[in-house]
């Protein structure tokens, strides 16, 4: 439970969500890490606390964020009159990659991984 910043995640990225978690807090931010089991149903109540009570909210997918994630919390913001201070879709973006390789190295490669956040997170504050 943050109050900086909320990551929204799903699927096995919430560990570097987590990690970058440790690594804000030492830096003083508090990262909430919102975990979503499924996109239907979404935890529709969870992402409503986290936009009223956090002043940055990101998605973060290890999938294109057209028709993801992101798509399924901006709904959720818009069919609940909410608008939040910041918000950032963080995936692959809509484009077909031509990069291959393990699942850190393309984490790494889209700015996926624990540090990548950390510095994505510091930048929007």
């Amino acid at each position: 439970d943050g109050s900086d910043a909320t990551i929204i995640c799903v699927g096995g990225i919430v560990n570097e969500a987590l990690k970058a978690s440790n690594i804000l807090r030492q830096k003083g931010i508090s990262l909430r890490v919102l975990s979503v089991g499924t996109l239907k149903p979404l935890e529709i109540d969870e992402i409503i606390l986290a936009v009223e009570q956090t002043k940055l909210v990101l998605t973060l997918e290890e999938n294109t964020i057209i028709g993801g994630l992101a798509g399924a919390v901006s709904e959720t913001c818009m069919n609940n009159g909410l608008s939040p201070k910041k918000f950032q879709a963080l995936g692959i973006p809509d484009i077909f990659p031509s990069v291959v390789g393990d699942q850190q190295y393309l984490r790494k490669h889209f700015k996926l991984d624990a540090d990548s956040l950390v510095k994505k997170i510091i930048e929007l504050q």
